[in-house]
């Protein structure tokens, strides 16, 4: 299998995700401020001020989210595709169960009928492989796994 091929797709897979979210949380973000725009010319009162609280903290919460996304984007932009001999961002990890892909926080995803796991290189499974092994079994959360493989 020609590994370089597959980070590469995973990455762009990666980036078209988050560019995605980033568009659709632009979107949502704009419009909380049009929102309170809005009711800034229209309203008075306790109801008023509540209403405004709110939509500031959610305004908070999509600009803490962005930044997120804006961080992920800026890790795969950065990442070195090569092979890889130890555990950090960019690296394949294949177990006997389930392939890994250090990127970032995606989940499970299905590209072209083979599942992999996008996880950060922070995720409590891939610190909990960093102490593994080529070849050792080991138990994380109930699963059972064993790295075969690390690119």
């Amino acid at each position: 299998m020609d590994y370089i091929y597959l980070k590469k797709s995973l990455v762009e897979y990666c980036k078209n995700r988050l560019e995605i979210k980033f568009n659709e949380l632009t979107v949502i973000y704009q419009s909380l401020i049009d929102s309170i725009q809005t009711d800034s010319k229209s309203s008075a009162g306790d109801k008023h001020e509540t209403f405004k609280s709110m939509m500031h903290i959610e305004q908070e919460k999509m600009q803490t989210q962005i930044k997120m996304i804006n961080q992920q984007i800026n890790t795969l932009n950065q990442l070195k595709i090569e092979k890889k001999k130890r555990i950090e961002n960019g690296t394949l990890i294949i177990t006997d169960t389930k392939i890994f892909f250090i990127a970032a926080s995606l989940g499970l995803v299905n590209i072209s009928d083979q599942s992999y796991f996008i996880v950060s290189l922070d995720s409590p499974i891939i610190q909990f492989m960093k102490k593994q092994s080529i070849n050792t079994a080991f138990t994380f959360q109930s699963s059972n796994y064993k790295i075969i493989e690390i690119q």
